[in-house]
């Protein structure tokens, strides 16, 4: 195996990314290093890649981006209990301490000390990335090729959130159908929302939307002022409440 890699980095505070030749990263004791075969764009990397106001406060170059991917462990760590060479897996993003107060009380999610990959770490926009075994998930790749279980992170997202209440005959609003918002839309479907709403401004999204079993979807780029005219009007309640039943 080569001692390089090819790696999407932020080299420099302010608007861009690069293509760098790296060092390929040795796992330490408790890690595992993937050969990645699959990584997934999410909206964080755009901020970055723009170096808007939120990157600016949060990342610290230099840093490989990339926190949703899947790949073959190819080299484990001497403590590695579980995992082994060879294994088809994608990993949780979220780096928790497992010592904190939330992480022992079962709130991991809530850790202070969480390291999200490809922002507060070297992510998986390379050609290899070492994660500590703890967030790694086994994949059957019969059921998930890469392209599929490169996007476990995100639906995670959604199915958390969506899951979090009874959703069961119920109305839901789903404002965005960026990925997430597509998968909730999925979701929610799946566990009996009664009617799922979705607005979005891009008519390929919208379309996408009305494929997961959006019930309507509203293009809001030119309809906002007009709902915001007739919300003001009595007859838009009734109207809205029309679609309810």
């Amino acid at each position: 195996m080569s001692k390089t890699m090819k790696a999407i980095r932020k080299l420099h505070p302010d608007k861009g990314l690069e293509v760098c030749e790296i060092d390929i990263p040795s796992p330490g004791p408790e890690d595992v290093l993937v050969y990645v075969e699959a990584a997934s764009l999410c909206g964080t990397d755009l901020h970055i890649w723009s170096w808007d106001e939120w990157s600016q406060r949060r990342i610290k170059p230099p840093l490989t981006l990339g926190h949703e991917f899947c790949g073959t462990i190819v080299a484990v760590g001497d403590r590695v209990r579980r995992a082994a060479i060879g294994d088809y897996v994608s990993a949780e993003s979220h780096v928790t301490c497992g010592m904190c107060y939330q992480c022992r009380t079962g709130q991991a999610h809530m850790c202070p000390n969480t390291e999200i990959l490809g922002v507060d770490r070297d992510g998986a926009f390379a050609n290899y990335v070492t994660v500590p075994e703890k967030v790694i998930w086994q994949n059957n790749r019969d059921k998930l090729p890469p392209h599929i279980a490169t996007l476990q992170e995100p639906f995670g997202n959604a199915v958390f959130s969506t899951m979090n209440q009874n959703l069961s005959g119920q109305s839901v609003a789903v404002l965005g159908c960026g990925p997430i918002g597509l998968f909730t839309i999925g979701i929610a479907r799946a566990v009996g929302a009664k009617h799922v709403f979705a607005s979005d401004v891009h008519p390929f999204r919208m379309n996408l939307a009305t494929t997961m079993g959006a019930s309507h979807v509203f293009d809001v780029s030119h309809q906002a002022s007009m709902w915001s005219r007739r919300l003001s009007k009595p007859t838009a309640v009734t109207e809205w409440m029309s679609y309810l039943k």
